[in-house]
């Protein structure tokens, strides 16, 4: 059996070194307080400092010498003088101080910030003594989160003053934040917008059901054309790129840009009406001289009609004037039909339509003595009728102009895949390589005062807003490298 231990090597109670003798106990206590990373000392209940561990003198700046006996107000500064002696009063009054944050002067007058914990120091019969403290320099800290906090303020500043509008929306669809941009764009103040559902302020249901469907699944938006609605009544047209924030998959808010482009659709708007009226101004042209020929058979025939007395004579002048004069109301028609927009899309014949604006212009062509080989395939699209004849006849016209005097143009319409094709190829000059990057820019016009410069620019737009793709390929003859010019643009197939 292991011999019971004798009085003097029991544990003494409440001793958390219970097993060591007493000199044994101190000496710890003191290699811990010598080790520490912390400043620890102590002073009587006047504030005089008693003991300064190796912590202090590196961290205030002085050393144990010249600290011990002195007053601890050597390092308070002068706004807090008063600290120390209340909390020693609270401690002779029995309350128990709490750790709390202040501020210290090192020896180089320099001020730290400090994480103090003070402890009452008592005899073995329960006399207060006087204080223990433990203080942590944290002015790196306290620097940390002042940058940090000064980052903080200022990226609020940047989002909230943003010259286009910021919101957020959480993922049952609510305004959690927006600053004053997108506010100020909609006319509506903070109460007004915040806190309600998003979709309250879209004028298309689909649409804004489309773009939370898409942040769902996780998908970016760049650039997503779509109209909201002010607080006037008014519709702003907007683009909107937006993005989630996930944390461990769940769905924190959006993070939306939203950039007005009312102007700027107002602007193309006015470009596509200006467009119209100057391509009508060539269609005018095109049908007076369409019409001229006829009603100079008319008029011929009918004074034929009138010189000859026999009946057969007078009968046949008369059919082949009448046949004239239906000729002229099929151009008519053909040419009002032009530019007339129907209220919403409908099923077309691409190859028909094809075919309508190669006869409006057929005066035009056959004058210059043209060419023009279609081959034409059945391709049906869903679309606006007028807008798909502007961007045939656009491309036909520039086709025409570029064509050397009996030259030659290819009109090819087909379908594939799950898109029509519509290919309008010419033997003219080319495009030279510097023209070709500005090609699509609007007023660019390589016709000098007889082009507008809004043609292409306008085509590729309808193609675009029509789901399809504008392109082209062009030989400039000054590089002998071949000639001609191809325009090739497609819309999905129906």
């Amino acid at each position: 059996m292991r011999p019971k231990p004798s009085e003097d090597q029991r544990p003494s109670e409440g001793s958390a070194f219970g097993h060591l003798s007493p000199e044994q106990q101190l000496a710890h206590l003191n290699a811990l307080v010598a080790c520490s990373h912390d400043a620890i000392f102590t002073t009587d209940l006047s504030g005089t400092i008693l003991s300064w561990n190796p912590a202090s003198e590196r961290i205030y700046g002085y050393t144990a010498e010249e600290m011990i006996g002195s007053s601890i107000t050597k390092v308070l500064p002068p706004e807090r003088r008063d600290e120390l002696r209340e909390i020693i009063q609270g401690i002779v009054a029995g309350s128990t101080p709490e750790s709390f944050e202040t501020r210290r002067i090192r020896k180089d007058g320099v001020a730290i910030d400090v994480y103090v914990t003070v402890s009452p120091v008592r005899s073995a019969s329960g006399q207060l003594l006087g204080v223990s403290t433990i203080a942590r320099d944290i002015t790196g800290r306290k620097s940390a989160e002042a940058a940090l906090a000064q980052k903080q303020r200022e990226l609020q500043d940047y989002f909230e003053n943003a010259v286009i509008g910021l919101h957020w929306v959480g993922g049952d669809g609510t305004i959690l934040w927006a600053n004053k941009a997108e506010m100020d764009l909609l006319g509506y103040q903070a109460q007004e917008y915040i806190g309600h559902h998003i979709a309250e302020f879209h004028a298309d249901a689909q649409t804004i059901d489309d773009i939370l469907c898409r942040l769902t699944k996780n998908e970016k938006l760049h650039g997503y054309e779509a109209r909201l609605r002010c607080k006037d009544g008014s519709i702003k047209h907007v683009l909107i790129s937006s993005s989630v924030l996930w944390e461990n998959g769940r769905f924190v808010h959006t993070r939306c840009f939203t950039v007005d482009v009312s102007e700027r659709k107002l602007a193309e708007e006015a470009l596509r009406r200006t467009e119209k009226l100057a391509a009508s101004g060539q269609l005018a042209a095109s049908m007076a001289h369409e019409i001229n020929n006829p009603l100079e058979a008319v008029m011929n025939l009918l004074f034929l009609a009138k010189s000859y007395q026999t009946e057969g004579q007078q009968y046949e002048f008369l059919s082949m004037a009448e046949s004239e004069l239906k000729r002229v109301a099929y151009i008519s028609r053909r040419s009002l039909a032009f530019f007339k927009e129907g209220p919403e899309r409908k099923n077309l014949e691409m190859d028909r339509v094809v075919t309508d604006v190669v006869s409006i212009y057929q005066s035009r062509i056959q004058g210059r003595q043209i060419d023009v080989d279609c081959q034409l395939s059945p391709a049906c699209v869903d679309g606006f009728e007028g807008e798909l004849r502007q961007v045939i006849s656009n491309l036909l016209l520039n086709a025409v102009d570029a064509s050397k005097l009996g030259g030659k143009i290819t009109i090819r319409v087909h379908r594939r895949g799950g898109k029509a094709v519509c290919l309008i190829a010419d033997r003219g000059c080319g495009i030279s390589a510097a023209d070709q990057r500005r090609i699509f820019q609007p007023f660019f016009t390589t016709k000098q005062e007889t082009g507008t410069g809004l043609g292409l620019w306008l085509s590729k737009e309808l193609v675009k807003s029509h789901g399809g793709s504008l392109r082209f390929k062009s030989w400039d003859s000054s590089r002998n490298a071949g000639t001609g010019t191809v325009f090739r643009f497609t819309v999905p197939a129906c």
